[in-house]
C-alpha cells in the first residue's frame, strides 16, 4: 500500500484573561501612596484609566469621578500630585513646583522630576506579573509588575494634570521608539537580547500608551519628535475659548501625536470659566472617544474557550 499523508490540526488554548494585580505604589515611590486604585466593577480589567487632577486638588475627587464613569472592563488609578502646594492649610497638591517664594505662578515650570517618577510607575504597571511567591522565595511576589500592555493604559488629565498626562505620553514615546515600517525588517535583534515588556508587542498593538484626554491643558514642551518617537497615543484635546484657547495650542499636540483631535468647548461664565467638563453634552464627546479607544473582551473570550488552530504534521498510514 502506498503511504498516505493525513493532515492533523493542532488546537492550542489561548489565554484570553489576564490577572492584573493592584499596583505596589509604595514600592515605586512613597510620593504615590496617597493615590487610589480600584479594579473594574464588572471584574474584567481590560483597560486601565489613569486620572490626574488639576493644580491644588487631591486624588480623592478624581477617584470618585472615575468610579462614577462606570466604564466597562476598566480599572481606575487616580494619582495625586507628589508635592504639596506651599502656604495653604488645606490639602492641595501640585505636579511640580508651581509658585515662586512670593506666591506667583512660575511661567516655565520644570516637570522633569515628576515625569521621571511617573515613567517609573508606568514601567511597574507594564512589567510582567511575577508568580506567587513560594515559601523559599518570599520576594518573588513583590518584585513583579502588573502585566498591563502599554496600549491598555489610558490617561485623563485636567489643567496641570492634563499637561502632566500629555508630557508623560510624549516622554513614554521617546523612551520606546517604534521603527518606521521601512526599516522594521532591516536588522534582526540578537537572540540573546531580552526585550522589555513594551517591546513584546502583539500584532495590531503599539508599544505606546492607548489614549489621552487632556482638558484645558497646554503643553510645556515644544515637541519635535522623529518618525520613531512620534507618539502613537490617540489624543483628545478639549479647551474653551478665550485665555484657555490662547494657552492650549492644538498645533503643538498635533506635532507630538500621530492623531490629536482638538475640540473647542462652549465658553464658560463666571469664576472657573476655563474649568472642568460640565454637563452631559460636554461629557458626551469624551465618552464617545472612549468607546472608540477602550478595549472590550467579547463573551466568547470571557468564556475562556478560545483555541488557536495550527496545522500539525502529516500522519502516515501503515503500508
Amino acid at each position: 500500500m502506498e503511504q498516505q499523508q493525513q493532515a492533523t490540526l493542532d488546537l492550542r488554548p489561548l489565554e484570553t484573561t489576564h490577572v492584573h494585580p493592584p499596583p505596589n505604589l509604595a514600592r515605586v515611590s512613597r510620593f504615590l501612596t496617597p493615590s487610589r486604585y480600584s479594579p473594574s466593577r464588572d471584574g474584567v480589567n481590560q483597560n486601565l484609566l489613569i486620572l490626574l487632577h488639576g493644580l491644588g486638588d487631591t486624588a480623592a475627587p478624581f477617584a470618585q469621578l472615575g468610579h462614577s464613569l462606570n466604564l466597562p472592563q476598566t480599572a481606575i488609578l487616580s494619582l495625586q500630585g507628589p508635592e504639596r502646594v506651599p502656604l495653604l492649610e488645606e490639602e492641595a497638591y501640585q505636579w511640580w513646583d508651581s509658585f515662586t517664594e512670593l506666591g506667583e505662578l512660575i511661567p516655565n515650570p520644570n516637570p522633569s522630576a515628576t515625569l521621571h517618577l511617573l515613567l517609573s510607575l508606568l514601567s511597574h504597571l507594564t512589567a510582567p506579573v511575577s508568580p506567587s511567591p513560594s515559601s523559599s522565595d518570599k520576594a518573588a511576589g513583590t518584585a513583579g509588575g502588573c502585566g498591563w500592555h502599554p496600549s491598555q493604559i489610558h490617561l485623563f488629565g485636567y489643567a496641570q494634570g492634563g499637561t502632566c498626562a500629555a508630557e508623560l505620553a510624549l516622554a513614554w514615546a521617546r523612551a520606546h521608539p517604534i521603527p518606521p515600517p521601512s526599516s522594521a525588517g532591516a536588522s534582526s535583534p540578537s537572540p540573546s537580547a531580552s526585550p522589555s515588556p513594551a517591546q513584546q508587542t502583539p500584532p495590531g498593538l503599539t508599544a505606546h500608551l492607548g489614549s489621552l484626554v487632556s482638558i484645558s491643558a497646554p503643553l510645556l514642551s515644544h515637541p519635535t519628535p522623529s518618525p520613531s518617537t512620534l507618539a502613537r497615543t490617540r489624543a483628545l484635546v478639549l479647551f474653551r475659548p478665550g485665555a484657555d484657547e490662547r494657552a492650549v495650542v492644538p498645533a503643538a499636540y498635533q506635532r507630538g501625536f500621530v492623531r490629536a483631535e482638538a475640540v473647542k468647548l462652549p465658553p464658560g461664565s463666571g469664576r472657573g470659566a476655563e474649568g472642568m467638563l460640565r454637563g452631559r453634552d460636554e461629557w458626551e464627546r469624551v465618552m464617545r472617544f472612549w468607546s472608540e479607544v477602550l478595549g472590550r473582551k467579547s463573551a466568547l473570550e470571557l468564556s475562556g474557550e478560545v483555541y488557536e488552530v495550527a496545522q500539525g504534521s502529516g500522519a502516515g498510514a501503515a503500508r
